[in-house]
């Protein structure tokens, strides 16, 4: 399948966007840091939107404000929450069917997570190397929807004793995946990352993925 590129309103900005439509079940994948080179093209978003694919979901990926052809500044993390709402909103019109998984990888995993954490809509959660020792991710703790977490084993921005705190490994609606020799950037492991994003939208019992 295709991506074409989209554009859609969030307040007076226009934002730019990747589509897919898909078979049923929809997936918003949100790009790492807008100030340090972070965009829809990012390798670890790409990997996220190929293994969403190929699951047969309907996928958006789009560049937050200031990025690419996106209108505006960069908001500090608190303005890319009304750009990850306006992204759900464009995908549940473009592809009303099934239910929902919000993405992020590194900075905006924070944004992605924290309104999936609270729409209804939204029946999982995949957090990639989210920052937790830069960022709050507290809210976490209180979310009961199924929830992928993915890190390197290298990763200083994301070690994963400190993830095991703030998540409990024991809860049976929480996912870990840990990907060997990698570190926050995830070079030459994409295919890895692919993998062990499969499962987890494959498990989602509300999400019937093509075959």
């Amino acid at each position: 399948m295709r991506e074409e590129r989209v554009f859609f309103s969030c307040g007076d900005l226009r934002l730019e966007g990747l589509y897919c439509s898909g078979t049923y079940g929809r997936a918003v994948i949100c790009h790492p840091h807008p100030k340090q080179g972070g965009s829809m093209q990012n390798n670890v978003v790409e990997a996220a939107t190929r293994a969403m694919l190929s699951c047969g979901l309907a996928t958006l990926r789009f560049n937050f404000r200031g990025v690419g052809a996106s209108e505006g500044s960069f908001g500090g993390g608190v303005d890319e929450i009304e750009d990850v709402k306006a992204a759900v909103s464009l995908l549940e019109t473009l592809f009303p069917y099934g239910p929902l998984i919000l993405g992020g990888y590194s900075f905006e995993a924070k944004p992605a997570l924290l309104v999936g954490s609270v729409l209804s809509s939204a029946s999982g959660l995949v957090g990639i190397a989210p920052p937790i020792t830069m960022m709050d991710f507290d809210f976490l703790k209180k979310c009961m929807k199924r929830i992928l977490v993915i890190v390197g084993d290298e990763d200083l921005y994301c070690p994963l004793k400190a993830l095991r705190r703030l998540i409990d490994p024991p809860a049976s609606h929480v996912h870990y995946t840990v990907i060997t020799g990698a570190d926050h950037f995830f070079v030459d492991v994409e295919d890895r990352l692919f993998s062990s994003i499969m499962p987890f939208v494959k498990g989602d019992p509300l999400i019937t993925p093509a075959t």
